[in-house]
Parts: C-alpha cells; sequence; structure tokens
C-alpha cells in the first residue's frame, strides 16, 4: 500500500501514477485538465483507458481519420453534481478531446489490455458519501475491498474536509492514514479499507 499526497500540478496532462510505481505493475492514473477551446490527443498503446469526467464537458472523437466515433463526454459540473460520464477506448487507438467554451477535468485510467473492443461512453455511479465529523461510524464497515491491483483517488468538497481510513492488508497487517482533496492510495489485491471518521462531502474514485 502507499499513499500519493496532492502536491501534483493540475493543468494540462499530469501523470500521477506510471506503471511499476510503488508495486503497482499494471494500472497508471492521470488527470487532464483542458481549458475552454483547446484539444488533448492521446494514443492508448498497449493499454485499455478509461476517461472519467470529473467535471465539465467535451467532444470526444475515437479512431483514426476516417473511421472515427464521435461523442459527447461529460454532463455535470464537478464530482458532487450526478454521475459521471466515462469512456472506455481499447488498446493501440488514438483519441482527441476537443472543449468548446468550458473547461473540463478528466481522470485518465490506463491499465495493460490486449482486449479488442469497441469504444463505449457510458454512465457510472460513483462512491460519494456526505456526513458530519464526529458522527458515530461503524468501523468494521467495508468502504471498498480491492480485487487485483486498485487505485482510490479522493476529493473533497471543501478545502477543510477529509477522511480517516483503516487500510488492512492481506497479510492482516493495518494502517490508519488522513486523506485530504485530489490523494491517491494505490492498493495490492484484496487489501481492506475501513471508514473511520470523515468531515464534509468525500468523493471516491476506485479501479482495479
Amino acid at each position: 500500500m502507499h499513499i500519493i499526497n496532492n502536491d501534483f500540478p493540475i493543468d494540462g496532462y499530469t501523470q500521477i501514477l506510471s506503471r511499476g510505481d510503488h508495486g503497482i505493475e499494471s494500472l497508471e492514473f492521470a488527470l487532464l485538465n483542458l481549458r475552454a477551446d483547446s484539444t488533448y490527443s492521446g494514443d492508448t498503446d498497449d493499454c485499455q483507458v478509461v476517461l472519467v469526467t470529473l467535471g465539465g464537458k467535451c467532444k470526444l472523437l475515437v479512431g483514426h481519420n476516417g473511421n472515427k466515433a464521435i461523442g459527447l463526454l461529460g454532463n455535470r459540473p464537478n464530482v458532487f453534481s450526478g454521475r459521471a460520464s466515462v469512456a472506455f477506448i481499447p488498446h493501440h487507438t488514438t483519441f482527441e478531446i476537443i472543449t468548446t467554451d468550458e473547461s473540463i477535468e478528466i481522470a485518465v485510467f490506463r491499465k495493460t489490455s490486449h482486449l479488442d473492443t469497441a469504444a463505449v461512453i457510458s454512465n457510472l455511479y460513483l462512491n460519494e458519501d456526505t456526513s458530519q465529523y464526529g458522527i458515530k461510524i461503524d468501523e468494521s464497515k467495508i468502504l471498498y475491498e480491492s480485487i487485483g491491483e486498485s487505485i482510490c483517488f479522493y476529493r473533497f468538497q471543501h478545502e477543510n474536509d477529509s477522511a480517516a481510513v483503516k487500510l488492512i492488508e492481506p497479510d492482516k497487517q493495518s494502517a490508519r492514514i488522513v486523506l485530504s482533496n485530489n490523494d491517491l492510495i494505490c492498493l495490492p489485491d484484496l487489501t481492506r479499507t475501513n471508514l473511520l471518521s470523515y468531515q464534509g462531502n468525500c468523493y471516491q474514485l476506485s479501479v482495479s
């Protein structure tokens, strides 16, 4: 288990976790922040890429010239305002993100894959919790259990909001971690997290 704190830039494409970092062998994570009237082009290479809109909207073009799928990605101003819009893009595929009159923020997950699948834009319910600090919490409640390698990204609605979780690894060793905005936890297979306390609105995005 490893925690990556929020001391990273957020403009443009920011690679936060690469394959081989902190014992994670197949997953990668980045944040993409685009201003209005801008464009980003990418290639999935040997990975499946999952784009999760955290806020804003854009046009998404997937595929090569003459054979492009086009769709709209994004339908909420921030992570506390409804469902995410999600795109799954197969390996060895080019894609292009084009903003219009508003900016967009996208969580970019990459996982090694050789499956030939079609690109899909869909809706996904994400983990969101709202409570007040000090309310009695059942510490035995499982907040998340990783199946395979997992990474969990956290966001809080207000600057002073936070959460405390207990991580329980497969060998039963445990650690208490306090999470703040934009923190990322890298989890090995079968690691469990229990919620200890939280203040304000907490958003968790988990991918395995």
